[in-house]
């Protein structure tokens, strides 16, 4: 039955096709906002959290648990991906991964490690240039992209044996393997390490459901697609609770408390969900802007940590008020992820087109 039910289900991925040019996909702009919303929580986690140069208590209760905005990229990044890969070729797909991927750290990898030295340890600044999934990086939220590159690489295996048809399967296989990892770690306390996270095993549950919410948008899931879906969200709110246990001391961990981070990403996945069926239009100009605090996301979860938390130090330390330093901190970063995302990431892309354009054309040409 299940064999059956996945031959129609590869029939009704008809934008699919190995010989088929890429089919225009839609675009969420509501994900942008998501998005953007997400990286401001990890901002605020960072400077107004784990930040020990100035004292943000008051505020403890909203920013404690704006990690879980890693957990909502995830999923972002499921739904996503699987979007974009849906009528690629494997190295449309490699191609469009790595002009997004690369050029941000290019640049924020050579900021940070500037504004670093002489401290600043060169072979970590290599591995953030190229993106290695092995750390350390030139700052520690370079892990997230660890994670994400071992996903991407697995999408483009998928693309390149001709199967992405299947990707339910994918989505079955992240699902099982991540949520009895999770089940196991959560009932034998295990330590949770780099390995895993870069296994997937860990956060495979959450780019699963990133999955299984953009195959909804292409057809009805099956029974035991629900439930496998069903299944990836129970595995994902375990690893939110683990990760709460992580961050909150024992005594004020309770079902209170675990619920922000849970609720958070219920309704971020609910947003998902709705913006996936609903493909609502904007007008132009708030389209721009959307677009915009989507493209700036990268840059900004790349630069902020080390440098919105030193921008805060030195600000504090000649006499402004630790609130007014957070928030132009929090300016800085953003103006200057804007600029990054404005200028540089489009230069960038363009000089690469532009060199691959006289590659073909060379190679085109007629031998003499």
């Amino acid at each position: 039955m299940i064999e059956i039910n996945q031959a129609r289900a590869a029939q009704e991925l008809r934008h699919v096709h190995p010989n088929r040019p890429k089919q225009p996909t839609h675009y969420y702009y509501a994900i942008d906002v998501l998005r953007f919303l997400a990286a401001l929580s990890v901002v605020g986690f960072h400077y107004a959290y784990v930040n020990q140069v100035a004292d943000f208590q008051l505020v403890w209760p909203l920013t404690w648990f704006g990690w879980v905005g890693v957990e909502i990229f995830f999923v972002i990044s499921g739904f996503v991906i699987a979007n974009s890969a849906n009528g690629s070729s494997p190295l449309q797909f490699l191609k469009g991964r790595a002009l997004r991927l690369l050029p941000a750290p290019w640049l924020c990898a050579t900021i940070t490690f500037a504004l670093l030295a002489p401290n600043a340890e060169i072979l970590p600044y290599l591995r953030s240039l190229v993106l290695l999934p092995k750390g350390p990086w030139i700052s520690p939220v370079y892990w997230t992209l660890a994670v994400e590159i071992v996903f991407y690489a697995v999408i483009f295996i998928v693309l390149f044996i001709n199967r992405f048809q299947y990707i339910n399967r994918l989505a079955l296989l992240l699902t099982m393997g991540s949520g009895m990892y999770m089940v196991a770690a959560g009932f034998q306390d295990w330590y949770i390490s780099d390995h895993m996270n870069v296994l997937l095993l860990r956060h495979g549950c959450f780019f699963a459901t990133g999955i299984w919410l953009w195959l909804s948008t292409t057809r009805q899931l099956s029974t035991w697609e629900y439930l496998t879906a069903l299944i990836a969200i129970a595995a994902c709110i375990t690893e939110i609770c683990l990760r709460g246990a992580e961050f909150l001391p024992r005594e004020m961990l309770t079902y209170h408390s675990i619920a922000a981070p849970v609720a958070t990403w219920l309704a971020a996945v609910l947003c998902i969900a709705i913006t996936g069926h609903a493909h609502l239009s904007i007008p132009p100009r708030m389209a721009t802007v959307v677009r915009h605090l989507g493209l700036i996301t990268y840059p900004l979860y790349l630069v902020h940590d080390e440098i919105g938390r030193r921008a805060i130090r030195a600000l504090t330390m000649i006499g402004i008020d630790k609130w007014l330093s957070l928030a132009l901190a929090l300016l800085m970063v953003i103006v200057l992820s804007w600029l990054v995302s404005a200028y540089w990431e489009p230069a960038v892309r363009r000089a690469f087109n532009s060199a691959s354009e006289r590659l073909m054309t060379r190679r085109a040409a007629p031998a003499p």
